[in-house]
């Protein structure tokens, strides 16, 4: 997947796993502000530059987005939790294990 910089230079990003790539599409609170999803058509253009297989037709529901941002939301939290050596947290889990 291929990521532009805030100074305009692309880079390629591979975090190993099509969640992962989820993380740079927006967050909680103050990652908010990097949010790209803002409508189901955000979510089939990033899904076409995902590892997910071509041609697959992807049709996205307002509902389905939300739902998408929402686990995204836990992903982030549980991966930085995570990287910061805190156990994870139960809501988090369950938002993932939900999806």
């Amino acid at each position: 997947m291929t990521l532009v910089s805030h100074e305009g230079k692309p880079y390629r990003f591979d975090p190993g796993t099509l969640c992962l790539e989820l993380l740079p599409t927006g967050g909680p609170g103050p990652f908010a502000r990097y949010e790209v999803l803002h409508t189901p058509a955000d979510l089939v253009t990033w899904a076409g530059h995902s590892r997910l297989a071509d041609g697959l037709g992807l049709t996205v529901t307002e509902d389905e987005l939300e739902r998408t941002r929402a686990v995204r939301d836990a992903l982030f939290l549980l991966t930085a939790d995570r990287a910061h050596g805190r156990p994870p947290r139960g809501a988090h889990l369950d938002a993932v294990n939900e999806a």
